[in-house]
């Protein structure tokens, strides 16, 4: 697989794992199970698949804290980007970033003093827009942010519907 392609996935698909935790409501025990793995993985020693899957599930926590507190894990996981990349490796870190800012919303002066408007989400995953011809078009922000065609979803479809426990147990973490 293209390394860049391979690092675009690794990042949307640690965005989508840790948004999909936090959205259920299941941040204590998906944040249980990411750290018990990451320990694992601590023993495996520093080769580029293992630097690589640390920086996965490093991610992950990345966005399952990220209303609360991402940095510790943000700054692991850039840690773990450099290690890559000092051995030649393409980092998912800037990418992932890259998600980051496509998705947080920023306060305008419309949010502000209106008592109409409801509280702003702190996050938007996707925006909808309606087109010339009144077709509602629904743009996924972190795919636009990291360049994935649609094309390269339908090509990776198999590898992203893979529910994060399969993933663990393919790295051999299984609990």
């Amino acid at each position: 697989m293209n390394p860049y392609i391979q690092a675009k996935l690794l990042a949307y698909m640690a965005y989508k794992f840790g948004r999909e935790s936090a959205c259920r409501g299941s941040e204590a025990e998906e944040t249980s199970l990411v750290c018990a793995w990451l320990r694992d993985l601590e023993t495996y020693g520093t080769t580029e698949k293992t630097l690589r899957r640390r920086l996965f599930y490093m991610l992950i926590l990345a966005e399952i804290h990220r209303l609360s507190d991402p940095v510790p894990f943000r700054q692991s996981a850039m840690e773990l980007g450099e290690q890559l990349e000092v051995i030649g490796a393409l980092s998912p870190f800037p990418l992932f970033m890259r998600i980051i800012r496509a998705t947080t919303v920023s306060p305008t002066t419309g949010n502000f003093g209106d008592i109409t408007t409801p509280a702003m989400e702190p996050i938007q995953d996707s925006r909808s827009f309606t087109d010339q011809f009144g077709n509602v078009i629904t743009i996924d922000l972190a795919q636009s942010a990291l360049g994935l065609s649609d094309h390269d979803l339908a090509e990776f479809d198999r590898f992203l519907r893979k529910p994060l426990r399969e993933i663990a147990r393919l790295h051999g973490l299984v609990r």
